[in-house]
């Protein structure tokens, strides 16, 4: 059974963030193992010419990248030979963009934040700051479009239609988009990636692509990853061979995630008087239930289970909040508290006739009545500190 073209919503909310192929296969693949984790690496910030959003989704997205992706992918395991050693990813997403847009700019590289709320939700966050600049720029491989046989696919049954889809089963006319005459090429069209660091007093970009890597995180056993490739932004400049595959292997490593589109061109600033400059930040958020179709959706994180679940930075600071709230009130009862007795010690001694016996009757009942309220102040504030857990996380 073929796998089917990946395909994108090109209108409404769900078109601000598309999540490609790469991500559902690595997540797939790697699920069941204890071993392999998938892990945020980097993104890239895109000035791209998107003169028509729909057409870039559907031709370029959809008919070129998940085309090919899904093509290969089937090619290599059909011939029993594995797709992380001649598949590049990242490369045939630039090549992509390339033919959209031959004037594109990677306006920005930078690391990824990632939070992860025990595997039930997770944030990655993509920060922007002037404080560590990086740009990125492309090197085209000329000999690309001569490769021989070898080095290219043949998609004869699918020349008028997505892979894997027969042509009456797609609403819309999407064609697919070859190198050449119905071929994929194997290697990418683009050599490398080199990332630069920059001095640049302006960052302009309209596209974010979030990058991950598969990771073997059992030290016991093989590290596929190379260790001496990895992004290190402090560095001056960096070069990612992407059509050799092997050595860094682009399959599990700078793996494009998605891609997300700003409603306009997103223009930051660094003032060039005084060391202040805008920043910016890009939150993708993942929800996961226990199983694809059930209806338990997890809407609330539960305060009582593992730690790393639980708090963050904002919560933190909504508990005390809530605390000090407690404090206020049990201080606001004690001042009434106090107010009444002193009402009671002026009118004892303005009244000497007062019976001692009803007065001392009566001062017992406010005591008792004090001594209640405080001790059920005490129980609620002994009940909210238990149910505040203050945990640090990993």
């Amino acid at each position: 059974m073929k796998r089917k073209t990946n395909l994108f919503y090109t209108e409404g909310p769900d078109s601000k963030f598309l999540t490609f192929s790469n991500y559902t296969e690595s997540l797939t693949g790697n699920f069941l193992s204890t071993d392999t984790k998938l892990y945020p690496s980097m993104f890239l910030c895109l000035n791209v010419n998107i003169n028509n959003k729909k057409n870039f989704i559907n031709n370029y997205l959809t008919g070129y990248y998940e085309n090919k992706l899904a093509a290969l992918r089937d090619y290599f395991i059909e011939n029993d030979q594995k797709p992380e050693d001649y598949m590049s990813p990242l490369g045939y997403l630039l090549d992509t963009i390339k033919k959209f847009d031959p004037n594109f700019k990677i306006t920005f590289v930078g690391d990824i934040t990632e939070q992860d709320y025990n595997g039930t939700y997770t944030d990655t966050i993509c920060t922007i700051s002037f404080a560590d600049v990086h740009t990125g720029e492309i090197v085209i491989n000329e000999e690309t479009n001569n490769q021989n046989n070898d080095d290219t696919i043949t998609v004869e049954e699918y020349q008028t239609s997505l892979y894997g889809w027969k042509s009456n089963e797609l609403n819309s006319n999407i064609n697919p988009i070859f190198d050449k005459n119905n071929k994929y090429n194997i290697k990418s069209n683009t050599k490398t990636l080199k990332i630069l660091k920059s001095n640049i007093s302006e960052i302009k970009f309209n596209i974010v692509i979030p990058l991950f890597d598969v990771t073997n995180i059992n030290y016991h056993t093989q590290h596929y990853i190379n260790e001496n490739n990895e992004i290190n932004t402090s560095n001056e400049s960096i070069t990612i061979d992407l059509n050799n595959v092997t050595s860094n292997d682009l399959y599990r490593k700078y793996v494009p995630l998605g891609m997300w589109f700003a409603d306009e061109l997103i223009t930051l600033k660094k003032d060039s008087n005084n060391i202040f400059s805008q920043s910016w930040s890009l939150l993708i958020s993942s929800q996961f239930k226990p199983f694809p179709y059930s209806n338990a959706s997890v809407n609330t994180i539960n305060e009582n289970s593992v730690s790393n679940a639980y708090p963050t930075f904002a919560m933190v600071l909504s508990r005390q909040n809530e605390i000090l709230n407690k404090f206020n009130e049990i201080s606001k009862q004690l001042k009434s508290q106090q107010k009444i007795i002193s009402n009671i010690q002026r009118d004892l001694n303005k009244t000497p006739s007062v019976s001692l016996d009803k007065l001392n009757t009566k001062v017992i009942d406010i005591e008792r009545n004090v001594n209640d309220k405080i001790d059920n102040l005490q129980n609620t504030m002994k009940e909210f500190m238990n149910n505040f857990i203050w945990n640090t996380s990993r």
